[in-house]
C-alpha cells in the first residue's frame, strides 16, 4: 500500500516462512501448560479416554514455538506412540515427560544449558528395526502401508523452524512393572527470554 510517497509493509505482505512472519507467530507460552492442555484434548478424543501418564517438570519454562505447530508435533508423536505401545494393560506404557537440562544423563547430546528445555513421548513398544530407525525423519518413509510417511518429517521441519530439534532413542522408563525399555521421541527447545518483543512491532514497518 502506497500513501503520500511512503510504503507500508504489514505482516500480510510477508510470505509464510519469512523470518518476520515467523516472528508474528512465535509465542512465549509455558511449555508444561501447553503439553497438559494438548495431551488432555488428545486423551478424551477416544472412548474410553486413552491412557497417558504425565510427568511434567519443565518448571514453568516458556518456549519460543508457535502453539499450533507444537500441537501438530505432539499429537503426531502421541498417535505414533499409541499405535505402537504394547497394550498390555500397563497404564504407564505411554508417558509424556518434560524437563530442562539433561535427564539423568540419558538423553544423548542434551547439554545442561539454561535456555534448553525438552519434552519426550515414550511408549513401551518393541524396538525399531535398524532399517526403520535410519530413515525415521525422511519424507515418504513409513513402516505402515496406509501412512503417507510425512508425519515425522513434518515434525522435524516444524522443529527446525524454531531452532528446536527432534530425535529418537531407545530408553528405559519406570513403570509399575519396574524399569521397561521403550521408544522415546525427544523434542529439545529453546526457552524464551523473560520478555519477547511485542508482536505488534512486526505488524507495520514504515520505510
Amino acid at each position: 500500500m502506497q500513501t503520500k510517497g511512503k510504503y507500508f509493509f504489514t505482516s500480510e505482505s510477508v510470505t509464510e516462512g519469512h523470518p518476520d512472519k515467523v516472528a508474528d507467530q512465535i509465542s512465549d507460552a509455558v511449555l508444561d501448560t501447553l503439553l497438559a492442555q494438548i495431551s488432555h484434548e488428545w486423551r478424551i478424543q477416544a472412548a474410553p479416554p486413552r491412557q497417558l501418564l504425565l510427568r511434567l517438570n519443565a518448571t514453568a519454562r516458556h518456549i519460543l514455538f508457535d502453539e499450533e505447530h507444537l500441537r501438530r508435533v505432539l499429537i503426531n508423536l502421541l498417535d505414533n506412540a499409541q499405535r505402537h505401545r504394547s497394550h498390555a494393560g500397563n497404564e504407564a506404557g505411554l508417558q509424556l515427560i518434560s524437563g530442562y537440562g539433561p535427564l539423568n544423563g540419558q538423553i544423548q547430546g542434551l547439554a545442561p544449558q539454561d535456555d534448553t528445555c525438552w519434552f519426550m513421548v515414550w511408549s513401551d513398544g518393541a524396538p525399531l528395526e535398524s532399517s526403520v530407525e535410519r530413515h525415521l525423519f525422511e519424507p515418504f518413509f513409513s513402516s505402515q502401508s496406509r501412512s503417507s510417511g510425512l508425519g515425522l518429517y513434518i515434525c522435524r521441519e516444524l522443529c527446525q523452524r524454531y531452532d528446536a530439534s527432534i530425535s529418537y532413542q531407545r530408553l528405559a522408563r519406570n513403570t509399575p512393572q519396574g524399569d521397561v525399555n521403550g521408544n522415546a521421541f525427544i523434542v529439545t527447545l529453546r526457552s524464551a527470554p523473560t520478555a519477547l518483543a511485542d508482536p505488534s512491532l512486526f505488524d507495520t514497518i514504515m520505510v
